[in-house]
């Protein structure tokens, strides 16, 4: 997995421009949308904490509630093209039913943990 020391300056241009995007676009909020933005550079929670000057736990914590609502490919690495935009919307149950087990498993567990922010069907399903 990609996990470089310093983006370039396009690739800092681009999270700013792609964190802006994400929150216009969707619902999370302004630091949820920066995190979302620089994951699609690196999967390191690490790395993301320090482009965003917040705390490894922080960035773990907003992945999770990005995943809960959006899907696990949300926080995984796209390493889009300069000025590419990347639409985040809610996973349907077929794209959730193809996932392997454990990771539809897990993603479960997240919206478990985050039924406020996860899809309606999803939280439904779990009967929560």
């Amino acid at each position: 997995m990609k996990s470089p020391s310093e983006p370039s300056e396009a690739e800092q241009v681009h999270a700013k421009h792609l964190a802006a995007y994400f929150a216009r676009t969707t619902d999370l909020t302004e630091n949820e949308a920066e995190t979302a933005a620089w994951k699609q550079f690196s999967g390191s929670a690490s790395w993301v904490a320090k482009q965003t000057d917040t705390s490894q736990g922080t960035v773990e914590s907003h992945c999770d509630r990005i995943a809960a609502q959006y899907g696990l490919f949300a926080i995984h690495p796209s390493n889009p093209d300069d000025g590419e935009m990347i639409d985040l919307e809610d996973p349907t149950p077929e794209e959730i039913d193809e996932l392997g087990p454990d990771v539809r498993d897990s993603w479960f567990d997240l919206v478990e943990d985050h039924p406020d922010v996860a899809p309606e069907w999803a939280v439904e399903k779990l009967g929560l």
